[in-house]
């Protein structure tokens, strides 16, 4: 049985090519295990990545790429762009039972030594703690980001407040540059 390592992205295209990236780095460093990328697939418009997971695929057969079948979604779970960071921690949560079939069919062939995954994909660790697969998180985004959501705590010991309230107070966050606190996504997440 050989060792693998399950990388899981949210969809969109810079999701999954920085999780290829990854899979590429770890090969380059562990060439002995298979890297298995999970894809779910978006009930929106995305870029195409066919062709780049096809000429990939070719020219590195220690990568496999693995698709969920589509999800429906709630009625009215995108009815304007401020609900889009909601929806997608929503996709992960509706994949978790195509995310528990397709693990356990990759673990009946390969010995799933990790499971990393997007910070979008937070739900699936529900699936990957059940099947007591390592899980760690993958923040595909930039630094400044991750900054912010990283001091996140901090912000909500800070202030009674809701960042709604806070309205143009600045947010000082270490290593980012002081934004308003309105420029912060709606935290209406499932």
């Amino acid at each position: 049985m050989e060792d693998a390592i399950v990388l899981y992205p949210s969809p969109g295209r810079g999701h999954l090519v920085t999780m290829v990236e990854l899979g590429k780095l770890i090969l380059s460093n562990y060439p002995c295990f298979s890297i298995f990328i999970i894809i779910p697939t978006a009930p929106f418009e995305t870029a195409v990545t066919e062709d780049y997971i096809a000429v990939f695929s070719t020219a590195t057969p220690s990568i496999t790429f693995h698709n969920l079948p589509p999800v429906a979604l709630p009625q009215n779970a995108f009815s304007s762009p401020k609900d889009f960071p909601a929806l997608m921690y929503q996709l992960a949560t509706l994949n978790n039972p195509s995310l528990h079939q397709t693990l356990l069919q990759l673990s009946k062939h390969s010995k799933l030594k990790a499971f990393i995954i997007d910070f979008f994909c937070n739900a699936s660790y529900q699936v990957s703690s059940s099947l007591n697969i390592p899980t760690y998180y993958y923040f595909t985004s930039g630094t400044n980001g991750l900054a912010v959501f990283v001091y996140f705590p901090t912000i909500h010991k800070s202030t009674a407040k809701s960042l709604k309230e806070m309205d143009d107070m600045k947010l000082h966050v270490p290593g980012s540059p002081s934004f308003p606190a309105k420029d912060m996504p709606d935290v209406k997440i499932c």
